[in-house]
């Protein structure tokens, strides 16, 4: 035998070894075949696991358990449309064995296998999980075990409520045009600006984009269980309404121990079961829609700009709209060695402009000593000042910062701090990385999200990047 043909003969066998190394156990070819007459996805109308089945009716999917067939509950589409391709596609290439005895191990015996059931082609019995993926299955009457394709295993071992929809809503964002909640209304005639119709006070300070977020949480409300116990006491009324007329009554109840509370929507027989976050949303009332911004000012106006903190000024800075450049008036001299980009300070007042208070500090709170504060001057001459408060007023984390409109608000301390920089706030910040302009899609993100990146990839370059942990 000459020597080419003994290396190609080790090549042969060493393949083999490695195929049937990646091959179940006892897998194997031959007369054994796993075959299941075709079945289309609409054909298929019902389902039945070991203790779950469904069932279609009127077109939408229900689920039940298999020991309480007439409670039916509507099922989610989604699930259910992925649970019928994978029982119509179901496909076991690989031959595992007849033996009997091994059924216990593989699971597809009668006291561990699951069955599925689905039409006249569809008897099974799942077994657990092969390591090569799929699951081990055999048809009901016959002793020969397969390797199946495809997620059944899975949806095999879902329990009854995680298959229900707990889609809540009921009504489209877009199509909605008011929405009540307690004695609170809220209405939008374009669909995206929102505004307060009904129940707010004399000079309540509304928030537009508040009020749409609520809107965008009631029409995309999803729930977290379910309970069989009615809505014994109700805490919350919230109806909302669409353009066509629809409306969609929610009923929130009170707060279980664990923190979940119940909600009925009129017409739907069953109860949800919505995080603390949703129920504090629902009964919030007023205070849902106020516009904490503490300096609600326009800062393409803003033409000076003054921060103070222990008594003193740290800047003073004015600007000329006309040619649209900010001028440092204090300090007179910078500090030594500090590059300044004035450029920065446009953007400084806009993130003031924009900066908002956790919530209203508690009635009797107040700024008696403002350890830092910043003023900003419109080109109308209108002032807007927020003063803050030492750390720890409120929480270690947070303090109180008297605002424009004169009420006292708890802030992030984080706010305060950024104030007593100064004129460190305008430093100039090193060049960007030289591979900063090859980064696929750097320049169609949003200006201050682009410059976010930026700044984080010169910290970075500079060592001065977030450290890992």
């Amino acid at each position: 035998m000459s020597r080419n043909t003994l290396i190609a003969l080790g090549v042969f066998v060493l393949l083999g070894v490695a195929w049937f190394a990646t091959r179940e156990p006892e897998v194997s070819v031959g007369m054994h075949k796993f075959e299941l007459a075709p079945l289309g996805v609409d054909a298929v109308t019902n389902i039945e696991f070991t203790g779950v089945s469904f069932s279609k009716d009127n077109g939408t999917w229900m689920v039940a358990a298999t020991a309480t067939p007439g409670k039916k509950y509507v099922a989610d589409e989604n699930q259910v449309k992925a649970l019928v391709q994978a029982v119509a596609d179901l496909k076991a290439p690989d031959f595992v064995t007849e033996r009997t005895e091994k059924h216990a191990e593989l699971e597809v015996d009668s006291a561990k296998g699951v069955t599925l059931k689905s039409g006249p082609s569809r008897d099974l019995i799942l077994g657990k999980a092969s390591k090569n993926g799929g699951v081990y299955v055999r048809k009901a009457g016959s002793n020969d075990v397969y390797v199946s394709n495809g997620p059944l295993g899975s949806f095999a071992k879902k329990p009854l409520n995680d298959w229900r929809k707990k889609s809540v809503a009921t009504l489209r964002l877009e199509d909605v045009k008011k929405v009540t909640i307690g004695t609170l209304t809220i209405s939008t005639d374009d669909g995206n600006v929102w505004k307060a119709e009904a129940g707010f006070p004399e000079g309540f300070r509304f928030d537009p984009a508040a009020a749409r977020r609520f809107a965008g949480l009631v029409t995309n409300l999803n729930a977290d269980g379910f309970t069989e116990e009615a809505v014994a006491t109700t805490e919350a009324l919230l109806t909302a309404e669409a353009k066509d007329g629809k409306k969609a009554v929610l009923s929130l109840g009170a707060k279980q121990p664990d923190g979940l509370r119940p909600l009925r929507v009129e017409g739907d027989p069953q109860t949800y079961l919505v995080s603390t976050w949703v129920g504090d949303q629902f009964t919030t009332g007023l205070e849902l829609f106020r516009d904490l911004r503490v300096a609600p000012f326009d800062p393409s106006k803003a033409t000076k700009l003054t921060i103070t903190s222990g008594g003193k000024k740290l800047v003073v800075a004015t600007r000329d709209l006309k040619e649209n450049a900010w001028k440092l008036v204090e300090p007179k001299t910078p500090p030594a060695g500090l590059d300044l980009d004035l450029n920065q300070v446009q953007g400084f007042v806009s993130r003031l402009s924009a900066q908002r208070a956790i919530k209203l500090a508690p009635e009797g709170s107040d700024v008696k000593s403002a350890a830092a504060s910043f003023e900003v001057i419109a080109d109308d001459g209108k002032l807007f000042t927020v003063s803050y408060a030492a750390p720890g007023t409120a929480t270690p984390q947070e303090t109180f910062a008297r605002a424009t409109d004169g009420r006292v608000y708890v802030t992030s301390s984080a706010e305060k701090a950024q104030l007593e920089k100064g004129v460190e706030n305008f430093k100039r910040l090193p060049p960007p990385p030289q591979n900063m302009g090859q980064m696929q899609g750097l320049d169609q993100l949003p200006p201050e999200i682009r410059a976010q990146i930026e700044a984080q990839l010169r910290a970075q370059q500079m060592g001065q990047g977030p450290q890992g942990p």
